[in-house]
């Protein structure tokens, strides 16, 4: 089973079934106008091969471990940043938004984001780069398609220009490699933006959901907030709750830095991780009041409505 939420990431809103912490995580999983069930980070948000395809009779897993080696670098960067209440380093910083940015494009939305729109702006870049042979062949190197010489990726771009790269978009590898294409490029928008770290108050936790990287816009002069706009749009803000006591916060020209906030305003970002869940929500305790405010505010924003630009142009 692969997990397009990890399993180290979910056990961070996970509550302990005792005081030890050694013992076996818990985690309470929310759906609209459900019952609230009892799991484990191991039984959640996985779906069998889904980032694998058949390739020659065998199983292609090379996404599949991609991501498994950025989980590794980022299963202990987030903990430590937590307990020690510091900023990440450089490189810290370089892995966290590479993961943040995947998170976008891994998950069942942003699969379906990837045949619908990441998969096609993608085929348009590639089909604006097969103008330059230099730049065609050093763009099929990054996403690390199947392509192995520069005298195959020569036939590759004039097929291209000849009307012939549909095959190519069509094709499970590059699909594949979209999405981490796309969370790559998600993750350099977030590297220039200002990161603070907010830390929940006594007696108040962040949940996290199947869609957890959260953006917003508001139009000047408009109170009227539109959430999950692309990270590039003007004065966007985007949100990450990392665990249950710390949610990140990012946009341009924010002042960095760590703090705590009040419980007004955790309740106000957990409602936004509502409004932006696909299905679900995750949390480390089972709410009543969190089950009636999901029913109220849950699953709002279809992929239908989003608007998701990348250097001005809409994906």
């Amino acid at each position: 089973m692969h997990h397009y939420i990890p399993r180290f990431y979910l056990a961070g809103f996970a509550a302990h079934s005792s005081k030890n912490d050694k013992s076996k995580p818990l985690l309470w999983v929310y759906e609209k106008h459900r019952a609230i069930r009892c799991s484990t980070p191991e039984a959640e948000a996985c779906q069998k091969d889904f980032y694998s395809f058949q390739d020659g009779g065998a199983r292609n897993v090379e996404v599949e471990g991609w991501f498994a080696r950025l989980e590794g670098q980022v299963s202990s960067i987030i903990p430590e940043l937590v307990r020690l209440r510091r900023e990440p380093t450089g490189p810290e910083r370089e892995w966290l938004a590479l993961f943040m940015g995947t998170m976008q494009t891994r998950t069942p939305m942003g699969r379906r984001l990837s045949d619908e729109r990441f998969g096609p702006a993608t085929s348009r870049l590639i089909k604006e780069a097969a103008a330059d042979p230099a730049r065609f062949r050093e763009l099929c190197m990054t996403m690390q398609a199947d392509i192995p010489d520069a005298e195959m990726a020569e036939e590759v771009r004039k097929d291209i220009l000849a009307g012939r790269g549909e095959d190519l978009e069509a094709r499970p590898d590059f699909k594949l490699a979209s999405i981490v294409e796309v969370g790559q490029i998600v993750a350099d928008v977030l590297m220039e933006m200002g990161w603070r770290f907010i830390h929940a108050p006594q007696a108040h936790r962040f949940i996290t959901s199947d869609n957890p990287l959260v953006s917003e816009a508001s139009e000047p002069g408009s109170k009227e907030i539109h959430f999950r706009m692309g990270v590039n749009l003007p004065n966007v803000a985007v949100w990450f709750p990392l665990t249950q006591t710390v949610c990140l916060i990012m946009q341009k020209g924010l002042t960095p830095g760590i703090g705590t906030t009040s419980g007004f305003v955790a309740r106000c970002i957990n409602k936004r991780i509502m409004i932006c869940a696909e299905r679900r929500i995750y949390a480390g305790e089972h709410s009543a009041g969190l089950q009636a405010a999901f029913n109220r505010h849950g699953c709002q924003v279809p992929i239908e409505t989003l608007d998701l630009r990348y250097e001005g142009q809409k994906i």
